[in-house]
């Protein structure tokens, strides 16, 4: 799967969930290069996506970034900015159900693409990914 799908699916998975989803969150935490260079990931049995490193024979453990529970997570996958100016974003929830938000991004003006996404988990989520996405297929 090229990094372009790989952020699509991962965006679709987002939209899909039903709450927050730690696997997801750690799937995420891969894609987007969270985890420190040289860290073991995805301990087998552990129930929860940690990392760990052990150097000098004492051990660091990092937990994946609620990407699927915390908006402020969410927020550090927006796009900042491209050679045409700064991204901008918008996202809230939907009255008609507390559970739902919704979440929009919007390229530079030039482009003007929107990247948009309606979820059980922040949405700002899913829309991130595909903005990610739509850069990655421009470049690669």
């Amino acid at each position: 799967m090229t990094p372009e799908n790989a952020y699509r699916d991962l965006a679709d998975r987002v939209e899909g969930a039903t709450g927050p989803d730690r696997g997801l969150d750690c799937a995420i935490a891969d894609a987007v290069g969270a985890w420190p260079e040289g860290w073991v990931k995805h301990l087998p049995g552990m129930g929860a996506p940690f990392a760990y490193h052990n150097p000098n024979g004492g051990a660091e453990w990092m937990e994946a970034p609620a990407y699927t529970s915390s908006i402020d997570e969410a927020l550090t996958l927006v796009p900042l900015r491209t050679d045409d100016g700064n991204y901008t974003w918008a996202a809230g929830d939907c009255h008609e159900n507390e559970y739902d938000s919704w979440a929009c991004i919007t390229e530079p003006p030039e482009r003007s693409a929107d990247f948009t996404a309606h979820a059980a988990t922040p949405a700002l989520t899913a829309a991130a990914l595909r903005a990610h996405a739509a850069r990655i297929g421009r470049v690669g």
